[in-house]
């Protein structure tokens, strides 16, 4: 079989981009390529997001989160905290605590008698 007959076509609106240039190859030459890039894809899969000895980039990661999660809603709590207890001073100084008040005028005009 011959190679060059078993070229893959390609439009050159699927490769318009800058700096690209289209070429021709052979259809086995392409499924070649195809080929390892799949392969490695694969590879970076199992290296990137797999278990190598005792190296686990899943148990890294959750422990992270786990930590980052703990920290923000610490923060949160004690911003909340401080909100509540904010309001809950306002509420009691608006309630309880009466303002001094300057005495009547009828009162004052008795008292400077």
């Amino acid at each position: 079989m011959n190679d060059s007959q078993d070229i893959a076509p390609c439009s050159q609106a699927q490769w318009k981009g800058a700096g690209e240039t289209v070429i021709s190859v052979p259809g086995s030459m392409l499924r070649n390529i195809r080929g390892y890039r799949e392969d490695y894809e694969a590879y970076l899969r199992v290296v990137s997001h797999e278990a190598v000895g005792s190296f686990n980039p899943w148990a890294i990661a959750d422990s992270l989160a786990e930590e980052l999660l703990s920290e923000a809603l610490a923060d949160v709590a004690a911003e909340f905290q401080d909100v509540v207890e904010e309001c809950a001073e306002a509420v009691f100084t608006s309630e309880f605590l009466q303002p001094i008040q300057s005495p009547p005028a009828s009162a004052a005009a008795l008292v400077s008698q």
